[in-house]
């Protein structure tokens, strides 16, 4: 990036973390050929919808010690608490003040830069929910995986996490033997897609017809998961696929019921 005369180089990192799944782990590393003064603002955003359709009751702010900004909320139909929180560090010396607006709370960093220093700004954040299996107490509250994030730091948490989808590659490659290296990577990007959007140890949840891919049918569940997607998981996780279809049975009486009322018998699921 450059400006009136000044270049400044930034890299940005960031993944959502497989074997801690509480935990989202963001770097980014910001370096110039001169002096610059940076200023920063990164936090949590409450304003976020499904587009443009609004999930979230009021949202409650907070600041902790030790630099960790939350937001708790409701969703609106379900009632289903959640519970996030952040820390923002940086390897330089700075000043850090926390503002918020209607619905989001933010860090806000300013500091002065060395010509050729290198700055870098780690971000880890956890998310809790009331759907959690682990969920305890009159309120959701994420700071337990932030803390336990926070201790590992973004390079343990990334080697751990990249470890663990080597195993997955290692164990579940498909080999596409072609000159053209799209079609490699085409699968690959399909089976990464598969891994991500089950849940194989909770039933009570589906696929969504986007999954975790984009916003598209706001995360209704389509019989693609048995047409298309089930057959894969039946020759490669087993217990993935039963959940599935325990997902389906549970649904199974709701879906008479709704038979019924439309005039017809056995059951009818609905078509999202």
């Amino acid at each position: 990036w450059k400006k009136n005369g000044k270049s400044v180089k930034l890299e940005f990192h960031r993944f959502v973390s497989y074997t801690k799944k509480h935990i989202v782990a963001q770097k980014v590393i910001i370096e110039s050929d001169d002096d610059i003064v940076l200023k920063i603002k990164s936090g949590i955003d409450g304003k976020i919808t499904n587009t443009g359709v609004q999930h979230f009751g009021p949202v409650q702010l907070r600041s902790y010690p030790d630099g960790i900004i939350g937001l708790y909320a409701k969703t609106l139909q379900s009632d289903v608490e959640v519970s996030v929180k952040s820390t923002l560090k940086c390897n330089i010396d700075n000043k850090c003040y926390i503002t918020t607006d209607r619905r989001s709370v933010f860090f806000n960093m300013e500091l002065s830069v060395k010509a050729n220093q290198k700055v870098e700004f780690e971000k880890l954040s956890a998310y809790a929910t009331s759907r959690d299996f682990e969920y305890e107490g009159p309120s959701v509250d994420a700071g337990n995986y932030l803390d336990e994030a926070g201790k590992c730091g973004y390079d343990l948490l990334f080697k751990e996490n990249e470890e663990d989808w080597h195993n997955f590659w290692n164990q579940n490659s498909i080999i596409i033997e072609s000159d053209n290296n799209f079609y490699q990577k085409a699968v690959n990007f399909a089976l990464y897609h598969l891994r991500i959007m089950a849940r194989g140890e909770d039933n009570r949840l589906g696929i969504g017809a986007k999954a975790l891919s984009g916003e598209g049918y706001k995360g209704h569940s389509f019989w693609d998961t048995e047409i298309f997607i089930l057959p894969y998981y039946i020759y490669t996780a087993p217990q993935t696929a039963r959940k599935l279809l325990e997902y389906r049975y549970k649904l199974l009486d709701a879906s008479r019921k709704k038979a019924k009322e439309y005039g017809y018998e056995g059951a009818m699921y609905p078509w999202e």
